[in-house]
């Protein structure tokens, strides 16, 4: 581990690993050493340490330390998120911060949650060994319109994302032991706004922007689910097609309701626990490939614990 990276990491949390790194700032998997002292206690007190682990295992967060300057306007974005997250389901899709450098006018570094079993979309669909799961697209499509709905509508004042990618979206499990559907999450909050003050500075298309890029998003996915060819077959080949070709005329979430997101909704009902199997295998692939280049978590914690007792 290098000396740089934990030099980045605030008081009050441990260093499992490197997790990304941006133009501004990098982000780190770690442990809130309060977690770390409680399940030290848990050893002491004759739990065993596979249990112990496990536990401690889902207690990981996401650090983001800036080496640049400040993340106040990021921090803020991300508490206006928090504080309305519960007014809408799409909240719940959207980064939730935890903690952040205080007090302090100019904050560079907070923390919000993440899970260890959890890669990026881009890194997903690199490493899929044949077509992208049609199930992974209605659930792209489903959740991450909610979360859009929820900063563009439900948010006062309203928030724009503007860096909408598939490396800024997330899909996740509690645990490798999971069951079911996995989440979708949308992070990196560094280039969002609030609409109205970016509208007075001549910035009026931010959320028609998020619409186009989230577009071009669920196109892309698309073309990934067409194992080479240029042409969807199979389940939803039909509506696939047509927002293949209009993807690029829809202007806003309620035009992308109806072209597509409506559809996807109803695909997603259908989807079976044999599907989401397939999906979790994949993705649990692609945390293994990360392990490998960056280090496991799970060892990194079982790690701590053996240093603790």
């Amino acid at each position: 581990m290098s000396t740089n990276n934990v030099s980045m990491i605030p008081n009050g949390y441990t260093l499992l690993r490197r997790a990304g790194q941006g133009t501004q700032a990098k982000v780190y998997t770690c442990l809130p050493n309060p977690a770390i002292t409680f399940a030290r206690n848990a050893l002491d007190d004759g739990d065993e340490v596979e249990h112990v682990g496990s536990a401690l295992l889902s207690q990981v967060v996401a650090v983001k330390s800036s080496y640049t300057g400040s993340l106040r306007a990021e921090i803020r974005i991300l508490n206006a998120i928090r504080t309305q997250s519960s007014h809408h389901k799409g909240g719940m899709h959207c980064t939730q911060l935890l903690d952040y450098e205080r007090p302090s006018a100019s904050p560079n570094w907070f923390s919000m949650s993440t899970t260890p079993v959890c890669c990026d979309l881009h890194a997903f669909s690199e490493q899929l060994p044949g077509p992208l799961p049609k199930s992974v697209l209605w659930l792209v499509a489903t959740q991450l319109y909610d979360a859009f709905w929820f900063l563009h509508r439900v948010c006062a004042p309203p928030i724009a994302h503007l860096d909408v990618g598939l490396s800024n979206f997330t899909i996740s499990y509690p645990g490798a032991d999971s069951i079911g559907a996995p989440k979708i999450t949308l992070l990196d909050f560094g280039a969002a706004v609030i609409v109205p003050e970016a509208e007075s500075l001549g910035q009026t298309r931010t959320r028609e922007d998020d619409v186009a890029n989230f577009c071009y998003e669920i196109y892309t996915l698309c073309l990934e689910c067409c194992d080479g060819s240029e042409e969807p077959s199979g389940i939803g080949a039909e509506k696939m097609r047509r927002f293949m070709r209009i993807w690029s005329d829809v202007t806003n979430l309620e035009q992308l309701r109806v072209e597509f997101g409506q559809f996807a909704e109803e695909q997603l009902a259908l989807v079976e626990e044999r599907d989401w199997q397939e999906v979790k295998d994949l993705v649990l692939q692609t945390v293994q490939r990360v392990d490998e280049q960056e280090g496991s978590i799970r060892d990194a914690v079982l790690k701590i614990l053996e240093v603790n007792n």
